[in-house]
């Protein structure tokens, strides 16, 4: 009879144990996804920017490295992370239709671990 309480209980813990383990590692996750959406939408905006620019001010000069706080969803008391946001690889011009391909990205740290969310646009000639 003692051996079924001990042995329930032990599973019962083992069980919960999992449980929370299970929570934690996905709200992690989620905090994780909730840093690059808002770096994606950091780099979104930029690109948008970019567009409603006159075609011929866009260039890496006229839209400089910032750094700003990464500020994203998810949980309570989340403090924003520093990143800056910044063009790479230059601003590239094609021909056949005139277009520039641009290429934002937005770095920032968290936990030790550097973290790069970029994404790649273009701005046509109009």
């Amino acid at each position: 009879m003692l051996a079924e309480v001990v042995i329930a209980s032990a599973l019962s813990v083992l069980v919960i144990t999992t449980i929370l383990g299970v929570l934690v590692r996905s709200n992690s996750l989620c905090y994780a996804t909730s840093q690059h959406y808002a770096g994606y939408s950091l780099c979104r905006e930029t690109i948008e920017q970019m567009r409603g620019a006159n075609y011929g001010m866009v260039a890496t000069t006229n839209f400089p490295a910032t750094n700003m706080f990464l500020t994203h969803l998810g949980g309570t008391a989340r403090v924003p992370l520093w990143c800056t946001r910044f063009c790479t690889n230059g601003i590239v011009e094609f021909q056949n239709p005139t277009r520039k391909r641009v290429t934002v990205a937005v770095s920032w740290s968290y936990r030790g671990r550097n973290e790069l969310e970029i994404m790649t646009g273009y701005i046509y000639l109009k």
